[in-house]
């Protein structure tokens, strides 16, 4: 895959999928876990922006969205964003959009 940065996009539409459907501002105990010990923690900070979520939420997100909620540089939205993607937090669907799995879908 290439880099998911690109200077032409805006925002990125990404549908939530929770571990526990129908639950808002709730964490899996064991996907929680799993991400506290697997991602970095500017990683840790985007997965828990898009875990916050309902599930089935199609969330807009931006790299303003997440530099201003997170505190991050442009550079570092674009590498935990790519973090997520490579270790499976997220994955592009068939629409051309991205679907956040709250406890990943790769071990």
């Amino acid at each position: 895959m290439g880099s998911s940065c690109s200077s032409g996009r805006k925002a990125r539409l990404i549908k939530i999928s929770k571990c526990q459907p129908g639950r808002f501002y709730s964490f899996n105990q064991v996907a929680f876990d799993k991400a506290l010990a697997h991602l970095s923690k500017n990683a840790f900070a985007f997965w828990c922006l898009c875990a916050k979520n309902a599930d089935g939420f199609m969330l807009n997100i931006s790299k303003r969205t997440v530099t201003n909620s997170c505190g991050f540089s442009e550079r570092t939205y674009a590498r935990a964003f790519d973090e997520l993607l490579h270790k499976g937090y997220i994955t592009s669907s068939s629409e051309g959009h991205y679907i956040f799995f709250e406890g990943g879908f790769i071990d």
